[in-house]
């Protein structure tokens, strides 16, 4: 059985712009990247100022700026500027790399799928809202 009984032709690479979700390469990288900016805007002095100069200073020394560079690079983001980077900004730029020919094929199958999941009186609501 296919999830919401897609064509088997769907790519998997459309599944997570159809969801509005980061795809499952992305969201490590999320999360690394809000785990260093906690640590970096920690309440304990220790764990700020010790992040921070390993970040911003010690370059490919530990885990966390490691961690970090390869972050930002994946990104395109310069390590100055970590700080941008949020869920918002990772999903743009996922976006920003998917192809046009592949955003149409989304925008296609989301409606598609509105369509087939949305309850009869919705979709009357719905009709009568937009057309």
């Amino acid at each position: 059985m296919r999830v919401w009984d897609l064509p088997a032709q769907t790519h998997s690479r459309l599944i997570a712009p159809i969801c509005e979700l980061l795809p499952i390469r992305d969201e490590p990288l999320f999360r690394c990247v809000s785990f260093i900016l906690k640590c970096m805007s920690s309440d304990n002095s220790v764990v700020c100022s010790v992040s921070k100069h390993q970040v911003l200073f010690r370059r490919m020394l530990s885990p966390i700026d490691a961690n970090a560079i390869l972050c930002c690079n994946c990104l395109d983001v310069s390590l100055s500027h970590i700080g941008r980077i949020n869920k918002q900004f990772v999903y743009g730029v996922f976006i920003s790399r998917v192809l046009i020919s592949e955003c149409d094929k989304v925008s296609v199958t989301k409606e598609l799928l509105r369509s087939l999941f949305l309850p009869l009186s919705l979709r009357l609501i719905w009709l009568t809202l937009f057309f």
